[in-house]
Parts: structure tokens; C-alpha cells; sequence
């Protein structure tokens, strides 16, 4: 499996391309950087290389835990990992974008970064798109999405978050920083959709990595987003435990999954409402909200730490759980199913002990 990269000289998309037929069962990692394909030509090359790609698509009613896998990696060939940063990008659509991710079930990393994604159609239309698009990501497999130094906007990025599907996604790192620096005032449509996401348990499960650098949140964007990180009981009793409702204190549980989060460079000391202006929230309970400009990292971090920790701790439970799992697995049957002694249930073993045999 290795590596294959675009380069002006040594390299042109047209001996990429063939190199890519030739040796496509070995070629797992593709990077067209700043080859200036524009819209209409990454439909064309994806177009070529999707043959080529061996990008096996979800059908209804597949799940990705049916992939087959073995130490972490594909048994089947594919393209995995796709940088297309720095092309001029300006549509998810008009450049094949959005097709390429849905149902995918190999893709595993895209990197859009430092294209013009989001501004390529009129308010609506662009919003529309990328709502598809987020809904494509929900339909695939990817684990990292790079979308850094685009175009989305404030609405934008409002438009994608709420769009990923409430069940969750497969989604571990998400690289968002960049993309609202047109926007002249705090861009809270985003802050509190993002927010709203990541409060979501189900919605957000899985998710372990957010950049968000660079972006107008100002301080009550980052503020709104922090609060639903760190939970309704942290962040309104954090300095005392005040006399505050039941319905306020405990309204929203902390994100349990989250293990890192980059939120600077948002205009929290630029972008810092007059005392006289309205307080705006995502969520009612924020009213009774501590955080500060001075206390909002320190409440973060903690939050990030508790979850690794706990992290770990579940691992190391399941790790002492799978050896008698495996047993049991291994041995059960269904009731009325008289095994032949002559078999063996190869199937319930694991993955890569049936890998192992099968190689």
C-alpha cells in the first residue's frame, strides 16, 4: 500500500492518473495539492480515478462495523486518505465533492483545507449544498474531515452543523478553524449550532477533536459553545453552589466524548458585547452561566481531561472483559442449533484471529 502525490514536473495529473489505473489495489493515499483543478476539473479526476478507487458504498441497512478489518486497517483496497487542499474550489457539488463522500465506506480521510468552499452560489443555494453535503458525511465512513481556511460563513457553518445527523456520524477529528473571516460581527448562528451538536450525546458520539480557530465567534460564541461542553452543573456552579433549580443545574449533561478542543483566535477580547447589550444563549439555563473570559480555558480543560481519563478507564474495563467475551462467543450457539462437532464457528471469532486463518 502506499502513497501516491501530484507534483508539477515529476508527477502531472496525467501520469497520476495512470499511474493511479496501474497500481490501483495498491494505492491507498492520494494527495492533489495545489494543482489548481477548480471545480470542473475535480469532477473530471474524480471521475477518472473513482473506477480505480475500489470505494465500496454503503447500501440500506449496512452499518460500518460489518467492514471487514484487521489490525485497524482495511482487508480490502482502496483510497483511504484524499488531500485536495489548495485547488479553488468554490461548490461541494459542482466539483463531485458531495457525491464522492456519500455512502462512501472506504474514504477515511478528506483534507479540503485552503480552498474556497462555500462561496461558489447565491445565499441559499450555497447553504442548501452544504447541508448536502453534511448529510453525505452522516451517509459515510469518514473519521477525519479537514475543512479549514474556507468559505462557509457564519450561516454556513451554521448550515453543516446542523445538518450532520442526529444519530451520529463515524466522525473522530473535524477541522473547522478559518472559515468566517467575511463576517464583521460575532458569528453566534454558528456558535450556537455548534453547540447544540456537541450537546447532543448521540449526535456528537465519537467525536474527539474540534478545530475551530480563527473564527468570529467573539466571547459569547465562545462562551455558548464552552457551556454546552462543559455541562449546565459546571458552568452555573462553578465559583459557589448557588440556590439554583433543579431544571437549571442539571438541564444539560457535560460532553463525555470530546478529548480536544482549539477555540482561540476568535475575537473573544475584540468582540466583547457593551455591558448594556442583551445576553444571547444557545440554551435557557446559560443565564446562570459563571463562565468568564479569565475561567473559560481553565473550565475546558478540565472537562477534556475528565474525559480522557475516563476514556482510558473504560478501555482498560474492556480490555480485561474481552478475553471471557471471547470465550463466550466463541462457544454459544442458538438454541435448537445442534452444532457438528466436526465444525468450528469460525465466524464468532474475532476479527483478527479469523484474519490470521484466512490469510
Amino acid at each position: 500500500m502506499h502513497h501516491v502525490s501530484y507534483d508539477v514536473e515529476d508527477m502531472p495529473l496525467d501520469k497520476l492518473l495512470s499511474s493511479i489505473a496501474q497500481e490501483s489495489h495498491s494505492v491507498c493515499m492520494l494527495t492533489v495539492s495545489f494543482a489548481e483543478l477548480n471545480d470542473i476539473g475535480c469532477r473530471k479526476f474524480l471521475e477518472e480515478i473513482t473506477p480505480h478507487a475500489h470505494w465500496r458504498r454503503l447500501q440500506p441497512g449496512d452499518h460500518s462495523d460489518r467492514i471487514p478489518h484487521v489490525g485497524g486497517e482495511l482487508i480490502e483496497p482502496g483510497i483511504r486518505e484524499v488531500d485536495f487542499s489548495s485547488n479553488q474550489f468554490t461548490s461541494f457539488e459542482r466539483s463531485g465533492l458531495t457525491a464522492a463522500v456519500e455512502n462512501n465506506a472506504t474514504l477515511s480521510t478528506l483534507e479540503l483545507q485552503g480552498n474556497e468552499l462555500g462561496s461558489g452560489a447565491p445565499a441559499e443555494a450555497r447553504l442548501d449544498e452544504i447541508r448536502r453535503f453534511a448529510q453525505a458525511v452522516g451517509t459515510s465512513t469518514l473519521r477525519t474531515l479537514n475543512i479549514t481556511a474556507n468559505r462557509l460563513g457564519d450561516a454556513g457553518l451554521a448550515a453543516f452543523f446542523d445538518a450532520l445527523p442526529r444519530t451520529g456520524t463515524t466522525l473522530k477529528t473535524l477541522y473547522l478553524s478559518v472559515n468566517t473571516f467575511d463576517d464583521t460581527s460575532e458569528c453566534l448562528s454558528a456558535a450556537k449550532s455548534i453547540a447544540r451538536f456537541l450537546s447532543d450525546p448521540q449526535a456528537s458520539r465519537g467525536l474527539e477533536r474540534v478545530h475551530l480557530n480563527g473564527n468570529q465567534f467573539g466571547w459569547q460564541g465562545v462562551r455558548i459553545i464552552v457551556d454546552a461542553i462543559v455541562g449546565s452543573r459546571t458552568a452555573c456552579t462553578y465559583e459557589c453552589d448557588s440556590e439554583l433549580p433543579p431544571e437549571i443545574v442539571d438541564a444539560s449533561p457535560p460532553n463525555r466524548s470530546l478529548l480536544f478542543l482549539d477555540l482561540f483566535s476568535n475575537g473573544i477580547d475584540s468582540l466583547v458585547p457593551t455591558p448594556d447589550a442583551e445576553a444571547d444563549h444557545a440554551f435557557a439555563w446559560e443565564a446562570a452561566s459563571q463562565l468568564t473570559p479569565s475561567n473559560w480555558s481553565a473550565l475546558l480543560n478540565n472537562q477534556l481531561e475528565t474525559n480522557e481519563k475516563n476514556r482510558l478507564a473504560c478501555r482498560k474495563a474492556a480490555v480485561r472483559l474481552l478475553p471471557v467475551a471471547r470465550i463466550v462467543g466463541c462457544r454459544s450457539h442458538d438454541a435448537g442449533d445442534p452444532m457438528d462437532e466436526r465444525a468450528f464457528p469460525i465466524l464468532r471469532l474475532p476479527p483478527e484471529l479469523r484474519g490470521m486463518i484466512l490469510a
